[in-house]
């Protein structure tokens, strides 16, 4: 069943928020994410990573642990769906930010399939303290005193980093990988030595985040070749299977008050 037609925001009641998610009947291929994939995709290739995520719209941005499973928040994927989300104050991802969230999320999945958060190099590079999964903080996460410190020193790329160890790698990955496609679509005659010194240079004066930022591209380059295998039917709340209602999801969302939602917040 097809979602009726949005009516303006004093008007979205009963029709909307009553239709369960499982039957707004998206298909990732006729969404908005589907160009922003494809051109993932291609800078993967480009860089050499064998890494090919599995992609499905859910409630919520994020990658399944262990795997490359990256789920995709079903409101940026359509014209109704964004409309809605900016009606009940949620955020909503331009093109390019949500392109910058898909190579995000792709560096949680290339960590997760290489298992280097069980590595003592990448635990002590980017202070896992304890159990890495099991020290996440909850969704209402929100930056405190410290983590501004730990900007303004120069240990983290984004005051979001901070959140987590896994949340760190990511961000430098998402960095990495857009530092080399920039510097590689300026032509031939600049790659190799002046691809380097982007993010080198954009760095020098942050040795913290500069050796980061090397541990990516050698992983890259030492693993990207690799076509990893796993369960791809490890999926969490999978919009097609989900029965919660619009109005439910909405509700739990405010009630969580998720970071990642907030539209005072920036994109990861």
């Amino acid at each position: 069943m097809r979602p009726p037609p949005l009516l303006p925001p004093a008007e979205i009641t009963h029709r909307h928020l009553e239709m369960r998610l499982c039957d707004l009947d998206l298909r990732l291929a006729d969404t908005l994410f589907a160009p922003e994939i494809r051109a993932l995709r291609a800078e993967l290739r480009a860089v050499g990573l064998a890494l090919r995520p599995h992609f499905y719209l859910s409630t919520e941005y994020g990658t399944i642990i262990r795997t490359g499973n990256i789920a995709l928040l079903w409101t940026d994927g359509c014209a109704w769906g964004r409309r809605f989300a900016r009606a009940n104050g949620l955020r909503v991802r331009t093109a390019a930010e949500m392109l910058i969230t898909l190579r995000h999320e792709t560096g949680h999945a290339f960590a997760y399939v290489n298992r280097l958060y069980r590595t003592p190099r990448y635990r002590a590079l980017f202070e896992v303290r304890g159990s890495f999964f099991g020290t996440y903080p909850d969704h209402g996460w929100a930056p405190c005193a410290e983590h501004h410190e730990r900007f303004d020193r120069g240990e983290v790329i984004k005051i979001y980093a901070a959140r987590h160890p896994d949340e760190d790698f990511a961000i430098c990955f998402q960095t990495w990988l857009a530092a080399e496609i920039a510097a590689r679509s300026g032509g031939a005659g600049r790659r190799g030595a002046s691809r380097e010194a982007g993010w080198r240079a954009e760095f020098a004066d942050r040795p913290v985040i500069l050796r980061k930022l090397e541990y990516v591209a050698e992983m890259v380059a030492r693993l990207g070749a690799r076509r990893q295998t796993w369960d791809r039917r490890d999926l969490d709340e999978a919009l097609a299977r989900e029965r919660m209602t619009v109005g439910e999801w909405l509700r739990r969302v405010k009630e969580m008050g998720s970071y990642n939602l907030l539209p005072s917040h920036p994109v990861a």
